[in-house]
């Protein structure tokens, strides 16, 4: 045996990103449709007599939160660290929005201190590595009187494991991704169980929502919301 071959390469997930993700998680069936829940779930403390001035969305994607925020802005920044899905987001229109090329774990984002009045990471933060940091971060650019709008997925609770095993795996099997419980692997690095209580501990003055139940648990619920207030 070769031991300088005894372990395999890691398959590169970017084209999946851009192509077979949209479908696999935003076309038609039960995850699709929990999925939009979440979006809306995270949008449902805002309605079209709010406005902020300027939004930062991060990590997102192609474009998929856009239609479900309710309130007006003067500014839209949507930012993602994929050059192929900047490159989808490019062909698109979107009223009052700005398209940037941008590493959404950073510790350094390209904005000044204070320059955003609402920042938004729908199923974002759960990729990135030292979330405190990140978090950081992210409210470092906010203005004060802002909101950091952060949107999760309950995994691994239970309720989130049998989904995958009742449908999300089949999908992307459909759709491209053939190493899916290795993708999840490596996507989701931070459990919602902790990043729950790193952001319990950092801010205070926050509002947390749960779906589909109200109840105050990971096992149950599919997806977590919370709006943090500077």
């Amino acid at each position: 045996m070769n031991k300088e071959n005894n372990m395999k390469e890691f398959p590169d997930f970017t084209d999946y990103y851009a192509n077979g993700y949209n479908e696999a998680v935003y076309g038609k069936g039960l995850m699709p449709f929990c999925m939009r829940q979440s979006h809306k779930l995270l949008e449902s403390a805002f309605g079209e007599k709010d406005k902020f001035e300027t939004v930062l969305e991060i990590g997102a994607g192609l474009g998929h939160h856009l239609p479900f925020v309710r309130h007006t802005y003067s500014k839209y920044i949507m930012t993602d660290s994929n050059k192929e899905v900047i490159s989808h987001l490019q062909k698109k229109t979107f009223p009052k929005v700005e398209i940037q090329l941008c590493e959404q774990g950073n510790t350094e984002l390209p904005f000044e201190n204070d320059s955003v009045d609402r920042l938004i990471a729908a199923h974002v933060l759960e990729h990135l590595h030292h979330p405190e940091q990140v978090l950081k971060e992210w409210n470092r650019v906010l203005k004060p009187g802002g909101v950091i709008s952060i949107l999760l997925p309950c995994d691994p609770g239970v309720a989130w494991r049998f989904g995958r095993f009742v449908s999300a795996r089949n999908r992307a099997h459909t759709n491209g991704l053939q190493e899916y419980d290795l993708f999840m692997a490596l996507e989701h690095v931070n459990a919602i169980n902790n990043l729950i209580a790193i952001i319990r501990y950092a801010f205070p003055n926050r509002q947390e929502k749960w779906w589909p139940f109200k109840i105050s648990s990971m096992d149950i619920n599919l997806f977590y919301a919370v709006h943090i207030y500077k």
